[in-house]
């Protein structure tokens, strides 16, 4: 009996396939390094959408070419850092959708160029308005802050932007007051859509539906009886409450030397008993004298 010198190998079995699971990866951030690999000569950026993360750069103001900044539907957060204020050539602002808070920069007033459109909508923004972006007189398609956390009045200032009309939107905020006249008069050539009341609390004064504000005491008082009003005490501030129109037996009015904010309310030219004295002095009042007050004798 012969044997075989060599037993047969079985063939090896093949391994199955394992794909390997995708790693996670962190949301992208618009770093400052990435920010410094831009050339100088850019003059747009268009990158809504992407996912972005973490805070927008300061370098972002190196970039003085740039014309049109779309940074829309992202998660950018905390403030918009004040060195915005340098590209003077930016005629188109968009940072809609994304979770920026804390207050406007005054430094957006230097955008000298902005034209087309001014978006924050959708963020966490607080404080107020800056009376700066009143500066922007070219704009007039778009000035858009609804849904945010903005409080306090509507600028005066806003009323400079006479080119206006476009799409006009600041509801759903914290905004309070009175909607000043020069403000108002922009929506008789907005074509694209004016919502200003919703979801604010305009016709209330500030210190109603703000905290820290202390209103003028005038709500209420006997308008039969009430003949003067001495409250130039340095505690009041906010607006001047347009119910001081209804004081019409008032021949002396003094609210100076307080911290009275915004324009004078028109209201004013109902108290035509007001011979003796009307002082409104030492405080932080803007816009021009209404011209009812011209019913004073």
């Amino acid at each position: 009996l012969l044997l075989p010198t060599s037993l047969p190998t079985a063939a090896p079995m093949p391994l199955p396939t394992v794909e390997p699971s995708p790693l996670p990866t962190a949301a992208p951030t618009v770093s400052a390094l990435a920010v410094r690999q831009i050339p100088n000569t850019t003059t747009s950026i268009s990158a809504a959408s992407i996912g972005y993360t973490g805070t927008v750069p300061t370098e972002l103001g190196l970039l003085t070419d740039v014309t049109a900044i779309d940074l829309s539907e992202n998660q950018l957060s905390s403030a918009l850092p004040t060195q915005i204020g340098s590209l003077t050539r930016v005629t188109a602002l968009d940072f809609s959708s994304n979770q920026l808070s804390l207050a406007l920069p005054t430094e957006l007033g230097s955008l000298v160029d902005l034209s087309v459109s001014f978006d924050l909508t959708a963020n966490e923004l607080s404080s107020t308005i800056p009376t700066q972006l009143g500066g922007a007189v070219k704009l007039a398609s778009s000035f858009q802050l609804a849904s945010n956390k903005l409080s306090q009045g509507l600028p005066t200032q806003l009323g400079q932007l006479e080119k206006f009309k476009g799409t006009f939107a600041v509801e759903s905020n914290s905004l309070c007051g009175f909607v000043p006249s020069e403000v108002q008069a922009l929506s008789y050539s907005v074509t694209a859509g004016w919502t200003v009341a919703s979801g604010n609390s305009f016709g209330t004064p500030c210190c109603q539906v703000t905290s820290g504000f202390n209103c003028l005491p005038v709500v209420g008082l006997d308008t039969s009886t009430t003949t003067s009003l001495a409250l130039s005490t340095g505690e009041y501030t906010a607006t001047v409450p347009t119910q001081v129109g209804l004081l019409t037996e008032v021949t002396a009015l003094d609210v100076g030397f307080n911290s009275l904010t915004g324009p004078l309310p028109t209201q004013l030219g109902a108290m035509t008993k007001l011979s003796a004295q009307a002082v409104f002095s030492s405080n932080q009042l803007s816009s021009s004298v209404p011209t009812e007050l011209g019913m004073l004798t």
